[in-house]
């Protein structure tokens, strides 16, 4: 039976061919509706909204649910159901590898004591504005899909893990993170990033931040707030230099492999706890002596550059035990 809906600008309407099927509101219809609904034309069943117009529909009309069944046009729906449904006492929602291009976002959002949502390795392309309706939410993994832009994170201050690699991003959100200053990990490697915003300072908690095969060129000298970043990832992009406040961090793993350096970043050397610096691939002509202040390096990665020889004082060092020219 189709659903009655109030007028809505046409944008907010389903098209003509379309019919949505609700879940029988209990003991609200009479015997005539029974009566009609048995003899009604077997509807057709929609997948989830593709678009923030269609999504907000659906979202007006919380009392009534969308049947969403194995019948369903997208793969594996019924298996959706089921996770959705046994994520209600687990509070963790795991619908990675399915390959779906659209969720019941009206039954995700619906879960607000959920506290870890894994999407990786489908084919979405958006995720809705109510994804901020999911305030207990440690951990968002939507690795491998094709997202293009992300929704507003701000209600989100307990996330902990955001992992958003292998997506179409050509931003991220600068004004949420200040919200995010209890997150840990954030991930961002391979997509079009060409810059990150200044507030990355507030991610006051983070310990290690993927950038790795962007498009980066600079990086804000803000970056040298973050006291408890370990591990920096920055492999191919296309910097050229790094901010001198690089080296205010207390980082252990560095790696910039495979950009446009055609000097040694002076910042590094400043980084006296670094066990591991990866700069291969680059344009490097000369390697500083101030190297050997490393003391706490173990791995140093160089091949692939273009000097031509090497300051004695990097056979000092006295943690070294791999060394690639």
């Amino acid at each position: 039976m189709g659903a009655k809906t109030s007028k809505k600008s046409k944008g907010d309407q389903p098209s003509k061919k379309q019919k949505l099927e609700f879940d029988e509101p209990s003991q609200e219809r009479g015997d005539t509706n029974k009566d009609q609904e048995k003899n009604a034309p077997t509807t057709e069943r929609v997948k989830d909204p593709p678009d923030h117009t269609q999504a907000r529909f659906l979202t007006q009309h919380t009392s009534r649910k969308l049947t969403w069944t194995s019948s369903s046009k997208e793969p594996h729906a019924q298996a959706i159901n089921d996770r959705i449904t046994a994520a209600e006492k687990s509070h963790v929602l795991d619908l990675m590898n399915l390959g779906a291009k659209s969720l019941p976002w009206y039954k995700i959002t619906a879960l607000p004591g959920l506290t870890a949502l894994k999407l990786d390795n489908n084919s979405l392309d958006m995720l809705p504005d109510d994804l901020c309706l999911l305030t207990s939410l440690r951990i968002l993994l939507v690795n491998d899909n094709r997202i293009v832009q992300l929704p507003s994170l701000d209600s989100m201050s307990s996330l902990k893990v955001l992992e958003c690699g292998k997506n179409l991003l050509v931003s991220f959100p600068g004004e949420d993170l200040a919200s995010l200053n209890q997150l840990v990990r954030l991930e961002l490697y391979c997509n079009r990033l060409t810059t990150f915003p200044k507030e990355i300072r507030n991610l006051s908690s983070l310990t290690k931040l993927s950038l790795s095969t962007n498009r980066i060129t600079s990086l804000p000298p803000e970056i040298g707030e973050l006291t408890s970043l370990k591990i920096l990832d920055l492999d191919n992009n296309e910097l050229t230099s790094l901010p001198d406040e690089v080296g205010l961090l207390n980082l252990s793993h560095m790696s910039a492999a495979h950009n446009r350096f055609d000097a040694f970043p002076p910042c590094l050397a400043k980084l006296v706890s670094l066990s591991e610096l990866d700069l291969r691939l680059n344009k490097i002509g000369k390697v500083p002596d101030t190297l050997s202040v490393l003391e706490a390096l173990t791995e140093l990665n160089l091949s692939g550059n273009e000097f031509t020889d090497l300051p004695r004082e990097l056979a000092a060092l006295p943690r070294l035990v791999k060394l690639d020219l």
